[in-house]
């Protein structure tokens, strides 16, 4: 990757894309994000979310708040089934030993 640093007109971005980034230091390409990188970000965004909103109470609109318990409904009931499906999914009984 190459970064441009120059006037953001078109005739210097070109000549930029047209081989001036040959004249620039270049970094590697970041690879694809895992899935666990996807999840640090949303919990990043959802958790400086919830500061901000904790330092400005007054900026919580009416809509927000229904969203915010939409999403607790929503989480609550998916985690249960989560929770629910797992904890049944254990190994079958051992049969009783039959008795005289």
């Amino acid at each position: 990757m190459y970064k441009y640093q120059g006037p953001r007109d078109l005739s210097n971005l070109s000549k930029f894309a047209n081989g001036g980034y040959k004249d620039t230091a270049g970094s590697p390409v970041p690879g694809e994000p895992s899935l666990l990188d996807e999840f640090k970000k949303a919990f990043s965004q959802i958790f400086s979310s919830i500061a901000y909103y904790v330092q400005n109470p007054g900026k919580v609109k009416e809509n927000e708040w229904g969203f915010l318990a939409a999403g607790l409904v929503i989480g609550t009931v998916f985690c249960s089934f989560i929770f629910m499906t797992f904890t049944m999914m254990g190994p079958a009984p051992a049969p009783k030993p039959k008795t005289a």
